[in-house]
Order: C-alpha cells, then structure tokens, then sequence
C-alpha cells in the first residue's frame, strides 16, 4: 500500500498546490549522490486538476515509468535567522511533504476525504473536536470511530450563545421572493422574454416559480403554426400561443405566449410586428382576470423590437390602451385596472426613455428599478395603475434566458 502525504506549505495556490494537498508518493528521482533534497518527488494527487499547470510545464521530465497523472514536486529553500541575537543564518532545503496517513483532528482541518478512522480518546473536554473529526468525509459509510468518548463532546458556550442569537435577534427576512411560498394569500403573474418557448418549455415546465403563478406571459417564444399544441402543454394551465410572423420558411424569433391556471375567457392580440399593424414597433395581446370579486385586471405583454421608431411605438400603445379600455364590469363596486408588462429595448435608467415613456403611458407607475438582464440593465419593465400598497413586484434570475423574471404579487 502506498503511503500518503501532503503538502505542508502553499506551492502554488491556482494551481491547487495549497498546503494540505494530499496524495500518494509514486516515485522518488534524486540527482545527487549524498542523498540530499535534490531532483523530484512524484505525486500522484487526489484531485486530478490539483498540479495540471506545474504538470504541463514539465512534460519533458515525464519517462515511461511515470504516469502522466503524477506531479513532480521539487525541493523549496528556505532562510532563516537563529540564535539569542538572531545573527546566525541557516538555509533549509527540504521537499515540502509530509506523511499524512495519519494525523492530528486539528491538522486534518478542511480535508475531504472518502473514508478516515478517527480515535476520540481523550482525558479532557475540547470544544467542537468530535463536529471537526466527524465531518471530513463525504459519508456516513466511510466514517470508521474508535473511542467516542461521548461524555467528552462539548460546545463552546460562546458559540452556543451566538447561535441562540442568530436564531431569534437576527433573523432575515428572505431576499429572494418565491410566489409558492403565498401562493394561497397573493395573486402572482409573470414575465419573462424566455428566449425561444420552442427550445425551453421543459425548463419552463420545471420552474417551481413559474408554476406558482397565476398567469404567466412569455415574449421571443420562437413558436410556430406547424407545431403541436401538446408540445407547449403546462400542466393545470391554458394557454394560448400568438406565433411570429415566419419569413422564407424560417422560424420567426418573436411571438407571444399566454398561460393562465383560469379558464381564458378573452385574449387578444391587436398589434402584431406586421408593417400594417404597427409598422414593426411592437407586438402585443392582452387579456382580462378577475383577481377577486372586487378587482377587475387587465393585463397587456409587449415586445417592442431594439431600435423600432418611437413615434410608431407610441401609437401603437395609444392604440392598445384605446382597445384595452373597451373591457368594462357593468358592476360599479369592482376596481378596474391595467397592467402592462414587456421587454421595451429602452434602458428605464436612460432619461429619454423616462420621458418618452411618461408621455406614452400618463397616470400609469413603472415598477421595476433593479436590472432586468445579465448585462446590467432595465429593458424590462412594469407599467401599472393599481396603488402601490396593492402590488409588488420583484425580480429574480432564471436559469435559461438572459433576462430575469419579472413577477408581479397582487394582494
């Protein structure tokens, strides 16, 4: 059986040679005749990666007898001052291992190993030895205990306060929102430009946040006629898919996706990318939802493509507001109000785009301020008229798409 050793000093960190690193000594190659640290020490590492750069550099040194997963390890000179006045100096050349096979519980400190045999004898109490010795292997099945010594386990009464601490003075609330969490007090809709619905419906199928919404709006679906409607199958939800206008029999990269766990009773799209619909400055469809007995929404999903005409733009909303004001409740104690959601190509932190934007949507708050991409900026945005203590919105990342989910809480 080969011994083990480690590193004991930092040899090359990036490289993963950092003190601790441990492996079996595979061949000693000496170049001198006194036997003193001299030529190269090769180890074969746990970790594969660990050495690869120092491996690399030293491709020649490598004969047959040496396999190509070993790492040469070279002595490392050190010097130093001894004595009462520190006068003398001493030069110490030594490779930098040492047996490993067996060691101290403090020395074995951020190891990770697959099976170890921990001996807790002891005549005195020392806090959180038995946690430290116990947890260095990756499972139960590789940890082999002599002498437990259980009536020496002991918790470091500081450590024991700060946890109490921790667990009742300061406690935080959780940063990121996830609507399955209040999905029986909040209603939940969401947005996401998903960057191809074709390519990502399974993901989309197994977003736990996505699957707690009520409704959830997708834009750039990528979807197309000749597809089956199975295939865009959610179960517990309806949906309806508006698919891009597809030229030279190339799927298109817009089109617009519409699921809702209640029955859709209206959906429309008046504006698609056509040139006489809106002049290729935007695509939408809206729809309307009783939230409750008392609230009336109405909810639009927009996708304006990047550098689309702004004046174009801005009719085609006017447009949209014009046919979104038709649905009414002939029920005067029922709220009514909009909310508009879509990936705009306009930064919200751009002035401009502040400006265009007040005159296009008047009365109406923009919610998100955060980024709403990868690449730091605010394309996505949220245009409501519900008061503010009715409505939250956050954002959170998904793992698909460059954009983030925009989820909206509505009380």
């Amino acid at each position: 059986m080969l011994t083990r050793y480690e590193l004991c000093l930092n040899v090359d960190v990036a490289d993963g040679l950092a003190n601790g690193a441990g492996g079996t000594v595979e061949k000693i190659q000496l170049t001198s005749d006194d036997s003193s640290a001299s030529g190269f020490v090769w180890i074969q590492f746990d970790d594969p990666d660990v050495g690869s750069r120092l491996r690399n550099q030293h491709r020649a040194l490598f004969t047959v007898d040496v396999r190509e997963t070993c790492t040469p390890i070279q002595p490392i000179t050190r010097q130093f001052q001894v004595g009462r006045s520190h006068s003398a100096q001493v030069l110490r050349k030594q490779f930098p291992l040492r047996q490993s096979s067996g060691k101290t519980i403090h020395r074995s400190q951020g190891d990770t190993l697959e099976k170890v045999v921990v001996d807790f004898t002891t005549t005195r109490k020392e806090a959180h030895t038995h946690y430290v010795g116990m947890s260095r292997v990756k499972s139960l099945d590789g940890l082999f205990i002599l002498n437990l010594c259980a009536d020496k386990i002991s918790v470091n009464e500081s450590v024991r306060e700060e946890m109490s601490h921790l667990r009742t003075d300061r406690c935080m609330s959780l940063g990121l929102y996830l609507p399955y969490l209040h999905a029986d007090t909040r209603y939940h809709i969401s947005f996401l430009n998903v960057r191809s619905l074709h390519k990502h419906i399974d993901c989309v199928r197994h977003d736990r946040s996505l699957l707690a919404c009520d409704v959830n709006l997708f834009c750039e679906t990528r979807t197309s006629s000749v597809d089956s409607s199975d295939y865009y199958h959610i179960d517990t939800f309806n949906s309806i898919l508006y698919h891009g206008i597809s030229t030279r029999g190339y799927r298109s990269h817009y089109g617009l996706a519409l699921y809702s766990k209640q029955p859709i009773l209206m959906s429309k799209q008046p504006l698609t990318l056509a040139d006489d619909s809106s002049h290729g400055s935007a695509e939408c469809l809206f729809t309307a939802v009783a939230v409750h007995e008392k609230l009336l929404l109405k909810i639009a999903c927009i996708y304006r493509p990047p550098n689309s005409n702004m004046s174009h733009f801005a009719t085609a909303m006017s447009q949209l507001l014009t046919e979104m004001s038709t649905i009414q409740c002939d029920d005067a104690s029922v709220e009514q109000h909009n909310v508009i959601l879509g990936d705009f190509n306009l930064d919200w932190f751009d002035d401009s785009t502040r400006t265009s934007i007040s005159q296009i949507f008047p009365g109406y708050r923009q919610l998100i301020t955060g980024t709403s991409t990868d690449y730091g900026s605010t394309i996505d945005h949220v245009y409501t008229t519900l008061p503010a203590e009715n409505i939250q919105s956050f954002t959170t990342e998904s793992f698909f798409s460059d954009h983030k989910l925009l989820i909206l809480s509505i009380m």
